[in-house]
């Protein structure tokens, strides 16, 4: 098999983002004993470092000094086409159950529109799906002010100096959780900040680096460090760093390192895994369903609360008892997010092929 190198495409990363969004559900549907025990909800840094694998990699192409492309029709095509992907349903959501009155919607909406839904959650916390479930705005927050700033810095930063910026982030991100957890006690979780969640970024920035500048080579290369460094990392975080500090502390230091193995997944399937993984990750449905992750994520908070409407409204029990639970709410979220991906995302996103991205070309000096 070619690897996705070779392809000019990485389908495998679909795959990763099928069983991001699937770990992503399950940590909000299944009782809070298996979530304890199982660290599923940490699927979102998963997509934060493939965010920041595909968007470098795209703004690194973009850049003026090897692209040709002057600096306002960079920013104005990456703009254009994330604006035609991100948008449409976020706000669709947003209007539909403002006027249904979905949960607190009226009251914060203000925060949910702007992407400030981090900063609302990170001070007021929330409560479960069934009573707000717009709480997993806060990482589509995080991604815009994300792309709000990082354009501005890997379009024009030297190869050399974005090194540095990607590598001091990894480690300011890390300080800044353990260090905002003693400044400001009274925040409900500093994970939901942005700088929080720099580390995850410049982890895939990293990756995208060393792919446009040095090539496949090494990509396997940063695969085994990332492997090594993340896998030690934790377990001395948890083992060993644990028993000397306070265990928030030790969470916020093996945060970077659980991303930094995250690291390694990202850039095994931007090369192509092979043997079973690369099969599992390849698979056709599954490719499907990353193809629609996005729809799947914005989607699958609601079905704990639209099926106990539907449970009290039409007398229909059976749809909250457990052997139906994760069945229903699986369903009413595929169901909705492929019907929104064909009929209302599918033909939006054609638009961008009026705002198209430079081709590769061969590997620059670094």
């Amino acid at each position: 098999m070619k690897t996705a190198s070779h392809l000019g495409r990485m389908p495998q990363l679909d795959g990763l983002r099928a069983f991001a969004v699937i770990s992503v559900a399950v940590s909000h549907w299944t009782p809070s004993f298996l979530v304890g025990m199982v660290p599923w909800g940490t699927a979102v840094q998963l997509f934060f470092v493939l965010s920041g694998f595909l968007i470098t990699g795209i703004l690194l192409r973009s850049r003026p000094a090897e692209s040709g492309l002057t600096m306002a029709t960079a920013l104005r095509v990456f703009y254009t086409r994330r604006t035609l992907r991100v948008f449409p349903i976020y706000y669709a959501v947003l209007a539909v159950t403002a006027i249904m009155g979905v949960g607190p919607i009226r009251e914060i909406w203000p925060w949910h529109v702007a992407y400030l839904s981090n900063f609302y959650y990170a001070w007021v916390g929330h409560g479960p799906s069934v009573v707000d479930p717009f709480f997993h705005l806060w990482s589509l927050s995080v991604e815009e002010q994300f792309y709000l700033i990082w354009p501005l810095i890997a379009l024009v930063a030297s190869p050399r100096a974005l090194l540095v910026i990607l590598y001091g982030s990894i480690a300011g991100s890390m300080a800044f959780r353990v260090g905002i957890d003693h400044l400001l006690p009274q925040l409900v979780s500093v994970r939901y900040l942005t700088p929080s969640c720099v580390d995850a970024f410049a982890v895939g920035g990293l990756i995208a680096h060393a792919k446009h500048y040095h090539g496949s080579v090494a990509v396997r290369r940063l695969t085994l460090a990332f492997a090594g460094v993340g896998t030690l990392g934790l377990v001395l975080s948890v083992m060993v760093l644990s028993r000397f500090v306070d265990s928030e502390d030790a969470r916020g230091v093996g945060h970077t390192f659980l991303v930094i193995f995250y690291g390694a997944v990202v850039a095994g399937a931007a090369e192509g895994f092979k043997g079973i993984p690369g099969r599992v990750l390849s698979f056709g449905p599954v490719i499907y369903l990353g193809q629609i992750s996005y729809g799947l994520y914005v989607y699958h908070h609601f079905a704990p609360i639209t099926l106990r409407w539907l449970s009290t409204y039409y007398g229909w029990t059976w749809l909250g008892q457990t052997p139906f639970l994760l069945l229903t709410y699986t369903l009413f979220t595929v169901l909705l997010a492929v019907v929104s991906w064909h009929v209302f995302e599918l033909p939006i996103n054609r638009l961008k092929r009026f705002f198209e991205y430079p081709r590769r070309r061969p590997n620059p000096p670094a």
